[in-house]
């Protein structure tokens, strides 16, 4: 596939034609950095990581003269990490969820965005910010019902489909372990209750009876995507909730694999990159944030990783088999945030769960 690519302009460019309000921001130069110098990056996923060496390292070293390196970890081990290096942090930069993110910022673990620090952020579409513009996330994912396309005919149009007698004993459950999980519940709360999935997300215990009905039914339950998509790519598993982006790869196996979006609706969720306090250098941070929100960047990602340009001016060209992975615009409009749960509100929702789903 051939993506038609403008040249990215240099930070001193950005500088240059970007306004009084950015003159201010001292300008990264390669001779800034020491020879050779390495920075390290979290990222949350092998496909995301494979994706920063190959695709931005490239234009780190060659811009800055800086070499980056990745650590992949899920949001609560590198959440974690902050935490236990908080006086000493080794990464200039982490990848958080939504949730973890803005926990960060509360716990002062990380730096709040800025377009004076960031000038991509300037393009980058209101739906992929939050904390009033302080935190931005570089991907978004649709999070949907994802299904093996052998074991349907055709795509399911409602979540119901998914309990009947047949699909049901084929059916991965995510746990309420992490997003994905209270998402689903969601989406049961919004079949069971009738109401719309704003308001639905907030009665998620009418969610977990709803799945109740099913619990000696469905064929598993599962924490990580990893750990379902390849019973799904087989056919093992007939369906399962999670990201569309998890797909891509399966798809370039051609295996038997789609997503779609059922009547009741789907969420979106954001893989938010910050700057970590107190790094050892936080404008190579920042330049590495800019860089992941570029339009190229951007555009490959789409293309690559099968994530939504969160940047308006990213242009790419997906291929027709990740057409229901990678969402458009108006499409996005349609998608539905979970709202912030409290961790107290966590605990509670998940020790209903395992009483009465996982038990």
């Amino acid at each position: 596939m051939f993506v038609k690519e403008a040249r990215e302009p240099t930070r001193r460019g950005l500088l240059k034609t970007s306004g009084a309000t950015l003159l201010t921001v001292p300008f990264l130069s390669r001779r800034a950095v020491a020879q050779d110098a390495i920075f390290l990056v979290s990222v949350p996923d092998a496909a995301l990581e494979k994706f920063v060496i190959d695709d931005v390292a490239p234009i780190m070293r060659r811009r800055y003269g800086a070499t980056i390196r990745t650590r992949t970890a899920a949001s609560s081990g590198a959440l974690s990490t902050l935490r236990a290096q908080r006086r000493a942090p080794t990464l200039i930069a982490t990848t958080l969820d939504q949730s973890y993110a803005i926990q960060a910022l509360q716990e002062d673990l990380v730096e709040p965005v800025s377009v004076g620090r960031v000038p991509h952020l300037a393009d980058v579409m209101g739906k992929a910010k939050v904390a009033d513009d302080s935190i931005v996330s570089f991907i978004l994912s649709v999070d949907t019902l994802c299904y093996n396309t052998d074991a349907w005919q055709g795509a399911p149009k409602s979540y119901r489909e998914v309990f009947r007698d047949g699909p049901v004993s084929k059916a991965a459950i995510p746990s309420p372990s992490g997003g994905i999980g209270f998402e689903f519940l969601a989406i049961l709360s919004s079949i069971a209750t009738g109401k719309p999935l704003v308001e639905a997300a907030l009665e998620l215990e009418a969610g977990i009876n709803y799945l109740a009905r099913y619990r000696d039914k469905f064929g598993m339950i599962y924490a990580r995507t990893q750990e379902v998509m390849p019973l799904l790519a087989n056919g093992d598993m007939s369906s399962c909730f999670t990201k569309t982006r998890f797909l891509t790869d399966w798809m370039e196996r051609k295996a038997a694999v789609d997503c779609t979006v059922p009547q009741e609706g789907a969420f979106y969720s954001l893989n938010c990159l910050l700057p970590v306090k107190g790094s050892p250098s936080l404008d190579m941070g920042m330049a590495f944030i800019d860089t992941m929100l570029s339009p190229a960047i951007q555009s490959r990602l789409a293309s690559k990783i099968g994530s939504a340009p969160v940047n308006l001016k990213a242009e790419s060209k997906i291929p027709d088999a990740l057409k229901n992975v990678v969402p458009t615009p108006a499409q996005i409009d349609s998608l539905v945030l979970l709202p912030d749960l409290t961790p107290l509100r966590v605990a509670s929702v998940a020790k209903m769960f395992n009483a009465k789903i996982a038990r």
